[in-house]
């Protein structure tokens, strides 16, 4: 694969969560949010099990603990490296629609104008 064909997203556009998730297994963010749950992972870590660690009095709840703090900010990167893909339907609330049916754009959609 050659850089450019690694930093493409083409072709990673879902519409439903579960094509969200289904991506994020198949390791489509992993270069991305790997890096971002290495570097907040590792500061949670520190910052809330440190002490234990550095005593030698951790259990398998913290072990849970530590594996939460990489696992949370992963899927976080994952889901901010994917947001901007997502595929929607045309929002019928958008100005644009408003605009092409007629109606005033910066009108809130459920109030009246009081004309």
């Amino acid at each position: 694969m050659t850089h450019s064909e690694v930093g493409s997203r083409d072709g990673l556009s879902w519409d439903r969560r579960r094509d969200a998730l289904i991506l994020i297994l198949r390791g489509v963010t992993f270069h991305t949010a790997s890096r971002v749950a290495l570097v907040v992972g590792t500061l949670l870590t520190v910052v809330n099990q440190g002490e234990v660690l550095l005593h030698g009095e951790q259990t398998a709840v913290t072990w849970v603990r530590v594996a939460f703090n990489y696992a949370i900010p992963y899927f976080v990167a994952s889901i901010g490296y994917l947001a901007p893909l997502r595929r929607r339907e045309p929002d019928p609330e958008d100005d644009d629609a408003r605009l092409s049916a007629g109606e005033d754009p910066g009108a809130r959609p459920g109030f009246s104008s009081g004309k």
